[in-house]
């Protein structure tokens, strides 16, 4: 039990650090592209919707966009209801990508991270960090009372 506790202490500690870390990447990366980014003009190939049994449901929009190289790219994006609702198959919207990996792309307002959820993140990401270290710095402590 005491390699166990200071084990799950050490993993809540790398696990939530990790949350953190990686949410504020990809916060930074994405307001990156949106600030800094290429744009280019993408045109909607197909749109899916995908219902799941567990009442979520997600609006997969299929595109193309060329690069100023004239190198045509394809992406598959889930995007908000409303972006999904609002364009048409064949209609054209602006793409803002990666100038370094155009691979990393999304329809214009519709970037992977928004504030919000970057913020609920790195609340969860601290929780596991402080719940991590209550375990770890308790086994310690137990420790050297016990010595």
């Amino acid at each position: 039990m005491n390699r166990l506790s200071v084990a799950i202490g050490v993993l809540f500690l790398l696990f939530g650090l990790g949350v953190v870390v990686g949410q504020w990447g990809a916060y930074n990366l994405d307001t990156g592209i949106e600030k800094h980014g290429g744009r280019a003009t993408g045109f909607v190939t197909k749109k899916t919707f995908v219902f799941s049994s567990d009442g979520d449901s997600d609006y997969v929009l299929e595109y193309c966009f060329s690069l100023p190289s004239g190198q045509q790219l394809r992406a598959r994006r889930t995007v908000s209801k409303e972006l999904w609702s609002s364009l048409q198959e064949g209609e054209s919207f602006v793409v803002l990508y990666h100038p370094e990996n155009p691979n990393r792309n999304f329809p214009l307002g519709s970037g992977v991270t928004s504030f919000g959820v970057t913020v609920f993140v790195w609340v969860l990401g601290a929780v596991f960090l402080v719940f991590g270290a209550l375990i770890f710095v308790g086994r310690i402590r137990r420790k050297s009372a016990d010595a």
